[in-house]
């Protein structure tokens, strides 16, 4: 999870150098504010400097019907 071990503007730079097309989330909203609070932040605010695919998944649980199956939330 971006921000979560190291801060937040050094995940940025590093996505910009490498290029990064996206990034996946598996973390429901309440888990990323919990963790990253920064990374939370920037998701709210839609400077992630990269698309997101969320697919939400409880944490330590099983994909709802319908997460895996395409229908997603892109940020």
């Amino acid at each position: 999870m971006p921000g979560r071990y190291e801060a937040i503007e050094s995940v940025w730079h590093q996505i910009q150098r490498e290029t990064v097309g996206a990034i996946v989330c598996l973390a429901e909203k309440e888990e990323i504010h919990e963790k990253s609070f920064e990374y939370a932040r920037a998701l709210e605010a839609g400077i992630v400097p990269c698309s997101v695919l969320r697919f939400e998944i409880p944490d330590r649980g099983a994909p709802r019907i319908g997460v895996l199956s395409g229908r997603s939330q892109a940020t």
